[in-house]
C-alpha cells in the first residue's frame, strides 16, 4: 500500500511507474524489489516475480504460496525450490 493508516509508505523505494500490487495491495513489486507491507523481501527475484493465481506466485527460483493467515505474518510466503 502506498498509504496505510494515513502514513505514506514506500515513497522512496517503490518505482510507482512500474509498480504492481497483489494480495489486496499488501504485496507491491516493481522492476527491482518485492515488498510485503513496508518490508522488502530480499530473497525474491523481482524482475521474474509474477502471479500464477490469487495465492501462488513464482520467480526464476521458487514457487511462493501464501501462508494461511498471511496478513498476520512478517513473511507471507511458503517457498518451494524449482527443480532445474
Amino acid at each position: 500500500m502506498l498509504i496505510h493508516n494515513g502514513k505514506q509508505m514506500l515513497k522512496d523505494s517503490l518505482d510507482v511507474s512500474m509498480a504492481k500490487f497483489y494480495f489486496h495491495g499488501h504485496i507491491a513489486t516493481d522492476n527491482r524489489n518485492v515488498y510485503y507491507g513496508s518490508k522488502r523481501l530480499h530473497d525474491i527475484d523481482a524482475p521474474t516475480f509474477r502471479p500464477i493465481d490469487d495465492k501462488t506466485f513464482e520467480d526464476k527460483n521458487y514457487i511462493y504460496t501464501l501462508k494461511d493467515r498471511a496478513w498476520t505474518q512478517d513473511d507471507p510466503f511458503e517457498r518451494k525450490k524449482k527443480h532445474p
